[in-house]
């Protein structure tokens, strides 16, 4: 049972600057969006010093270590926005399991790639990709990045299922004020085209730009201070996004999911949320 707010962003804590950068990622969202932010840390099992412990001092020491990294976070929160609505929760169990409890009423679920803080808590990087697979929500993977990034990169897929992702990707482009870089990646292989055949070659190029029109149909009028910009490239859509990420600040990508009780994130998502250079959103059709 939870009592976190119905919407709210929610990012988990293990003390480590990979949950901080995380931190920083999702105050800024949940500020640009309008949406209160929840700081989470989950106290897993001991770790060896404690071990020597009474299991009552144990667990004083670690609710203790606990309300500072919340302290820490609630700073770094507030040094974005002032304003924001923050909560912070502690909670005893596995971080995957918290985290994914969570995200029955969250609506994006932040997390560090990888860190282990002095708290005892599970590596973040095996967090990352257990929310990232079976997450309620959208699940945002925050990487540092370059300093210089900018921009949104979103994946079109095109066949339907990106309509949440593309959304989410022009509200965190109007947030920041950057462009947002629509890209829909095609190649001849896919459809057994004959290269040598021109015609067949321009008819498949304009269904993919049919299907990139449509699925980008309705965001400038919804977000006209936004720069969109349809990308069309031949080729495999995970080494386009991957070296798209090299550059921008985040990519943003729709996975299609059939149930919630099997590993769920396709093949073209987990690829670039383990080899991107910046923040992934994954957001679930």
């Amino acid at each position: 049972m939870t009592n976190l707010k119905l919407g709210s962003v929610v990012v988990g804590i293990d003390g480590s600057t990979h949950s901080d950068t995380a931190v920083t990622w999702a105050a800024r969202y949940a500020a640009g969006t309008h949406r209160p932010l929840t700081i989470v840390h989950a106290l897993g099992g001991p770790d060896v010093g404690r071990r020597l412990l009474d299991p009552a001092e144990a667990r004083r020491q670690a609710r203790i270590a606990a309300r500072r990294l919340g302290d820490h976070a609630l700073v770094l929160a507030h040094r974005v926005d002032p304003d924001l609505r923050v909560e912070v929760l502690v909670r005893t169990g596995d971080p995957r399991e918290v985290l994914l409890d969570l995200s029955e009423h969250a609506t994006l679920v932040a997390v560090g790639t990888r860190g282990h803080g002095r708290v005892a808590s599970l590596l973040l990087g095996s967090v990352s990709a257990a929310v990232a697979t079976h997450a309620r929500c959208a699940v945002a993977v925050v990487r540092s990045g370059r300093e210089d990034a900018s921009g949104v990169v979103a994946g079109v897929s095109g066949d339907g299922s990106d309509r949440a992702a593309l959304q989410l990707a022009a509200d965190l482009a109007a947030s920041r004020r950057e462009p947002l870089d629509a890209v829909h990646a095609w190649w001849v292989g896919a459809g057994h085209v004959d290269r040598s055949v021109a015609r067949q070659l321009a008819e498949t190029r304009g269904a993919h730009e049919r299907s990139l029109a449509e699925a980008v149909a309705g965001l400038e009028e919804k977000h006209p201070e936004v720069e969109l910009r349809r990308r069309l490239v031949e080729g495999a859509p995970v080494p386009e996004l991957v070296h798209r990420s090299y550059a921008a600040r985040c990519v943003v990508l729709g996975s299609r999911r059939r149930t919630w009780t099997r590993t769920l994130l396709g093949s073209v998502s987990r690829a670039v949320v383990e080899h991107a250079h910046a923040t992934v959103v994954v957001v679930p059709a």
